[in-house]
């Protein structure tokens, strides 16, 4: 049994803000629809007080490494689409991690408390 963690790191250009409230107006909205969309773990993770920029980073668990990468692509190409005409992906980091079972913990009775 495995369990695969697939990352992304993806920048951002917001060329048209002009203060961080023009930034949040793009970015807010952005991760609402993507969490309503599906169920992932997504926030804005750096770059939070560059205007015309910001980092969001996501996340998904899968039980394959095809599986993960093909959720990470799909929620790329859905903020893609979505940002189109506003914003602009400039950079992106992909990342997967597969973690094997190692060991299993056995049933244990309860402790009394007694040293």
């Amino acid at each position: 049994m495995s369990m695969v963690i697939a990352t992304a790191l993806l920048t951002i250009e917001i060329p048209h803000a002009t203060s961080l409230e023009d930034k949040r107006t793009v970015i807010r909205p952005l991760l609402a629809r993507v969490r309503a969309w599906r169920p992932v773990s997504i926030a804005e993770v750096g770059m939070h007080e560059r205007v015309r920029g910001a980092q969001l980073g996501f996340a998904v668990v899968a039980d394959d490494d095809d599986a993960a990468r093909a959720q990470v692509e799909e929620l790329r190409r859905f903020i893609i689409d979505d940002l189109d005409g506003v914003a602009s992906v400039i950079d992106e980091r992909l990342d997967a991690r597969v973690l094997e079972e190692r060991y299993v913990i056995a049933d244990r009775p309860e402790e009394d408390g007694a040293s």
